[in-house]
This record gives structure tokens, C-alpha cells and sequence, in this order.
């Protein structure tokens, strides 16, 4: 779907980008760059598709990174880079 299909569908289902800006806690101007394809976020897509009702697939099918799987949790990564750092001597976890 384009920007103007979204908005389209938001306003048949009475939302607006304004709604899921402020339900998502974020500004309406990256709520518009994620559906002008301006800008990429992950979390605004799953949040505008959610309202739409429909897999964030069919929303944005142009930008598959957004149906991937999220992967490591950020706990994740933090834990992988201070077990990388200590394994090349850079921390001691110990102290």
C-alpha cells in the first residue's frame, strides 16, 4: 500500500496517522516517513498495520525486513557483545 492507500484505510477505519502516533508514543512525522517510505521503522510498521488490521506484509510488501523476524531481544545483544569483549580480553566480567 502507498502513503495516500494508507490513509485511505485508517480514515475508513476513523484512525489517523496522528492515532497511531500518539498510541505508539512517537511523533506524527515518523509515523508519515514510515508510510512515505521516508523513513524505516520496524515498530511504526507493525504499529500502522495493526491498526489497518493486516499483516504489515500486505502494508509495506516492498520492505521485506519488516516481516522478517525481529531476532535477538537487545538483553541479547548486550549479553553477545560482553561475551565477545571479554573472549578478546577487552573486559573482565569477573570485576
Amino acid at each position: 500500500m502507498n502513503h495516500e492507500q494508507i490513509k485511505a484505510a485508517l480514515q475508513e477505519a476513523e484512525l489517523t496517522l496522528s492515532n497511531i502516533a500518539e498510541a505508539a508514543g512517537c511523533g506524527l512525522a515518523n509515523v508519515s516517513g514510515v508510510s512515505r517510505r521516508k523513513v524505516t521503522s520496524k515498530r511504526i510498521a507493525l504499529a500502522i498495520s495493526a491498526a489497518l488490521q493486516k499483516e504489515v506484509s500486505e502494508v509495506f510488501p516492498d520492505i521485506p525486513s519488516y516481516s522478517e523476524p525481529s531476532g535477538l531481544t537487545k538483553e541479547q545483544r548486550v549479553a553477545l557483545a560482553k561475551k565477545r569483549m571479554q573472549e578478546a580480553g577487552l573486559i573482565d566480567l569477573a570485576s
